[in-house]
């Protein structure tokens, strides 16, 4: 069976978390509502720099705290550090589906 190149949609939906395992580890790890931290990597590009920060904008109900941008060594990859205020963790759980279908992203963590 072919497998699909990371990065792209099918490879992530197919190594997607259990959701019921990713909602037990953020109730452990994380108190909501209140800061959340996501770390996205991603093609070093404009477009997907703004797509990706009109997704989070627009998914997180809280404030926007912080944005810290790291390129890869190579500058073809660059790491997305964001800090959000959310609410919950089905919020939690949104935001990184919302965030994996951006057309540029290889992780989200």
């Amino acid at each position: 069976m072919a497998s699909e190149p990371p990065g792209t949609p099918a490879a992530r939906d197919a190594s997607a978390h259990d959701p019921e395992r990713l909602r037990a580890l953020l109730e452990a790890l994380h108190r909501f509502p209140g800061p959340f931290y996501v770390s996205v990597i991603a093609r070093t590009d404009a477009d997907v720099e703004a797509a990706l920060r009109a997704t989070i904008q627009a998914a997180a109900t809280g404030p926007l705290d912080a944005w810290e941008r790291r390129p890869s060594s190579g500058g073809r990859y660059t790491s997305h550090r964001v800090t959000i205020g959310c609410q919950s963790v089905d919020e939690a759980l949104a935001l990184y589906v919302q965030v994996a279908r951006v057309d540029g992203v290889v992780t989200v963590l």
